[in-house]
C-alpha cells in the first residue's frame, strides 16, 4: 500500500511489500521525494496495472501527475485547471 506524505512531499509505503507486515501495524517507509510541493489538496490512486496517478495543486494550478512507485518522483502529465476544483480522484479500470 502506498500513500503521499504531504508534510515531507514524498511517496511512502504503508506496511511492507506485499502486505507483510500488515499496513494495519502503522509502519510507514519513505520511498522517495516527489520533486515538488504536494500541498494539502492532493489526490492519489493506483490503477489495476500498477500505474500511479496523483492530482496536486502547484502554483494555483491543478495538474495530473504520474508517480513512479519505485523512486517516488512525480511527472506532470497535464494541467486540469485553476486550483480548487479537484477534491478527490479515482482510476477506473
Amino acid at each position: 500500500m502506498f500513500g503521499i506524505d504531504i508534510t515531507h512531499d514524498q511517496l511512502v509505503r504503508i506496511g511492507g511489500v506485499n502486505g507483510n507486515p500488515s499496513p494495519n501495524g502503522g509502519l510507514v517507509t519513505p520511498i522517495g521525494p516527489l520533486g515538488m510541493d504536494a500541498g494539502p489538496r492532493s489526490s492519489f490512486d493506483i490503477a489495476a496495472d500498477g500505474t500511479a496517478y496523483a492530482v496536486f495543486n502547484v502554483d494555483a494550478l491543478e495538474s495530473l501527475y504520474l508517480i513512479d512507485l519505485s523512486r517516488g518522483t512525480a511527472t506532470q502529465l497535464g494541467v486540469l485547471g485553476a486550483g480548487g476544483g479537484v477534491s478527490s480522484m479515482a482510476v477506473v479500470p
